[in-house]
């Protein structure tokens, strides 16, 4: 059958979200820059609505083809039968991933704060080793403390508390598949300046010849 396309009525066209301007772009990515959040369109979010808006756009163009009567509408509407399916499985896809992701993300707020009360000998040991080699692998080389540690923090009980707290949210924010950016900046802004400013305090007392905690040797009478 030939003849002239019947014209779709303009209500039939899925309906368009007015396009933000330059600065409204600009705007939105630097507030959320401000909020330590990724930018809207680089989230899940963004991109579903963006997958729903051509699927709308697609579902549009296959009522076209169904009414305009050409010879070769059958072959169009196969084509666009099969888009249609491609975008309906990116769909379920992208809403897989928003459930991984938001797993992932709540996963993170699991790690318990150190508690140091009550330990055996053998668990305070353990912790305490795998604290040090946490200081020693990722603390100083990484965030360099100025005055540096000196060797017998682990003997300050203040300081283990402070350290050992800090590393309890680092591993919360970095130890899985995608880091928490919002954390990572309050930690790096708030809470390692903190920690190391009391530390430091507590360590002050100490010289580069004798730890204030080791027990005072009376002078020998001559």
């Amino acid at each position: 059958m030939t003849g002239t396309p019947d014209t779709p009525n303009p209500g039939d066209r899925p309906e368009q979200e007015p396009v933000p301007s330059a600065r409204e772009l600009q705007e939105e990515l630097e507030a959320a820059r401000r909020r330590g959040e990724a930018p809207p369109y680089e989230t899940l979010a963004a991109l579903a609505a963006a997958v729903g808006d051509l699927r709308r756009t697609v579902r549009f163009v296959e009522s076209v083809v169904d009414r305009s009567g050409l010879a070769m509408a059958k072959d169009i509407r196969s084509r666009v039968g099969r888009l249609t399916a491609d975008l309906d499985a990116l769909a379920a896809k992208v809403d897989e991933l928003d459930a991984t992701v938001t797993a992932l993300q709540s996963g993170g707020d699991r790690v318990p704060a150190p508690n140091w009360v009550g330990l055996t000998e053998a668990e305070r040991a353990d912790m305490l080793a795998k604290l040090a080699d946490w200081v020693a692998r990722v603390l100083v080389p990484s965030y360099r403390p100025d005055p540096p540690l000196v060797p017998c923090w682990r003997a300050h009980w203040p300081v283990v508390w402070e350290l050992s707290t800090v590393w309890a949210e680092w591993r919360r924010i970095y130890d899985r598949p995608g880091p928490e950016l919002a954390g990572a900046l309050e930690w790096h802004n708030r809470y390692l300046p903190g920690a190391l400013d009391r530390a430091r305090r507590e360590l002050a007392k100490c010289t580069g010849r004798q730890c204030n905690l080791a027990p005072q040797v009376p002078p020998r009478r001559t």
